[in-house]
């Protein structure tokens, strides 16, 4: 996460990660689209740009990790 325990920051990327998994999940029909981008641009604004990118970067490699090994794993079985 690396938020270093500041309690909004962290709070607000919280809320961005568990809409990224959401996302993934393909559960977006209750995500606020309008309340995340402020919660982005709100990071942004207050000079954490570059956590908001790298957290973001991180959660995309993850999530293409988990689907490369799905994709192998299935390979494999046929």
């Amino acid at each position: 996460m690396c938020c270093n325990g500041r309690g909004t920051l962290c709070r607000s990327w919280e809320k961005l990660q568990d809409a990224i998994q959401q996302i993934f999940n393909e559960n977006a029909g209750e995500l606020s689209f309008e309340e995340l981008y402020r919660t982005g641009y709100n990071m942004v604004l207050h000079k954490h740009g570059d956590l908001l990118y790298n957290n973001v970067e991180l959660a995309l490699k993850e999530r293409s990790c988990t689907l490369c090994e799905r994709i192998e794993k299935s390979s494999d079985e046929t």
